[in-house]
């Protein structure tokens, strides 16, 4: 349907005579701030409507195939959200109690939306490639989210069910599982000194060309080069995924960094050198 404007143009005389009869604009024909406010406010829903709207439109098939797009849709998405929303969704403490029940779509975003990050950290044993890892073919999904400084985490559970994967429960949990890693990176992302003294004395570099994005660099930098290439890495809190029983050796760790909108990895490993991790390669 074609839309056409039409522009109504006054005399100089007529447009002086009404910005005379009329002191304030902003009140002339009876109009009050109350009702430019209401026209504002009307925008701003029309706005918020419109990205609604387009933020769900209809979805491809394949957005199951994968947790990670699955998950990054139904946090960015309100209305597949809701329906993927297994209602009603308890929250339960430390020791099982339902502490909440969630029966609508305004408390599910109320209690999912700190969930918002730009990228999900895998805990991972040296030996297990991450892709495989994201590949498994599983129907539970635990996503963590960790207060590094105590290990405390709220856990988010999710289930493939016939119509796909299903938010459906939140549990509180004393600590998170790998406890000691978690201490361990929330004090070499927080402590320069700390962290300066956990980098081992060379550290293996895997990263794209700048001039090439498929020719890949690879080599050995010093601890003191190490701020050059640095990833940004979670502080506070960290969201955590757990599918399936990864393997997990406690000497040898790997964390990957998912980035959710790109699916991108980046991969550190920390090895043990006597009782202390020190971090021994990056890959990007």
């Amino acid at each position: 349907m074609e839309i056409r404007q039409y522009f109504v143009v006054l005399p100089l005389a007529l447009f002086a005579v009404l910005l005379l009869s009329c002191k304030d604009v902003k009140q002339c024909d009876g109009a009050s701030n109350s009702d430019e406010m209401e026209v504002d406010d009307d925008q701003e829903a029309e706005s918020d409507t419109l990205v609604y709207e387009v933020s769900d439109a209809p979805l491809p098939e394949a957005v199951d195939e994968s947790f990670l797009d699955f998950f990054y849709t139904f946090l960015n998405r309100k209305g597949f959200q809701s329906e993927r929303t297994a209602y009603p969704v308890e929250v339960k403490s430390r020791d099982g109690q339902v502490k909440e029940v969630l029966n609508n779509g305004r408390s599910v975003r109320e209690a999912v939306g700190s969930l918002h990050n730009d990228y999900i950290v895998m805990i991972l044993d040296e030996n297990q490639d991450p892709y495989d890892y994201l590949a498994l073919q599983v129907d539970h999904v635990e996503v963590k989210k960790v207060t590094l400084h105590t290990g405390l985490c709220h856990s988010y559970s999710f289930d493939r069910r016939q119509d796909g994967w299903m938010f459906t429960g939140i549990h509180e949990e004393g600590g998170a599982e790998k406890a000691a890693f978690v201490s361990f990176l929330n004090h070499f992302v927080t402590d320069s000194i700390y962290r300066d003294d956990h980098l081992a004395d060379e550290i293996f570099l895997t990263i794209p060309s700048d001039e090439d994005d498929m020719e890949v660099i690879d080599g050995n930098i010093s601890p003191d080069q190490w701020s050059v290439f640095a990833p940004e890495m979670p502080h506070d809190t960290m969201l955590l995924l757990e599918m399936g029983n990864a393997a997990f050796d406690d000497n040898s760790v790997k964390m990957v960094k998912c980035d959710l909108a790109s699916s991108m990895l980046e991969v550190l490993t920390f090895k043990k050198e006597g009782d202390e991790w020190k971090l021994v390669r990056y890959e990007e």
